[in-house]
């Protein structure tokens, strides 16, 4: 049977956390430079690890435990999955329903495991109108034309960093799948 990370620690494994204080983070970081997500969908969270080996331990934690995986695409030459929740992670009034769990990439930066990111859905705008928004805010748009998944995103300092995307994950994924059914 197949745990809840509904605590107050989101415990993935002996030492790995989810907490609060990292989520708050990232609000934070939105809330100072304005930017009001009280109405809006926080569709996924994103975990960063700091080795291949917890990497794998993690991934087989959540297949094991936690929640099934929608999908694993390798980006930067790095295995990435998004697994559904099965309990959404509750917080604050928000349901999460997903996470998603990164492998270091060669060549980053030495990362410490961490909530890497968490993404917001903004549904009721093209996302070029949401960042007009914000004048003052240098938003990246690199991958704003993304046909699958466009996004804006926010960096900040404490690497509590936030991503916009139009549709949440798991459609995404869904559509993704039924453009390339298997034969």
């Amino acid at each position: 049977m197949k745990k809840s990370l509904k605590t107050r620690f989101y415990c993935l494994d002996k030492g790995v956390h989810l907490n609060e204080e990292l989520i708050d983070l990232a609000l934070s970081n939105l809330e100072t430079v304005g930017i009001d997500i009280s109405n809006r969908e926080i569709d996924h969270l994103a975990y960063r690890c700091t080795s291949n080996g917890e990497f794998r331990k993690i991934r087989e934690q959540m297949l094991t435990n936690y929640g099934n995986l929608l999908a694993e695409n390798i980006i930067r030459n790095r295995p990435i999955p998004i697994f559904k929740l099965v309990d959404p992670i509750q917080y604050r009034g928000y349901e999460v329903p997903c996470l998603e769990i990164m492998a270091p990439a060669e060549g980053d930066r030495e990362y410490k495991r961490k909530l890497e990111h968490l993404e917001i859905v903004i549904d009721d705008m093209p996302l070029v109108k949401f960042a007009s928004q914000y004048p003052n805010i240098k938003f990246n748009t690199e991958n704003l034309s993304n046909k699958n998944n466009p996004e804006l995103v926010l960096t900040f300092s404490n690497d509590a960093n936030v991503k916009f995307h139009p549709i949440p994950i798991e459609k995404v994924i869904k559509q993704v799948k039924s453009s390339y059914p298997l034969s």
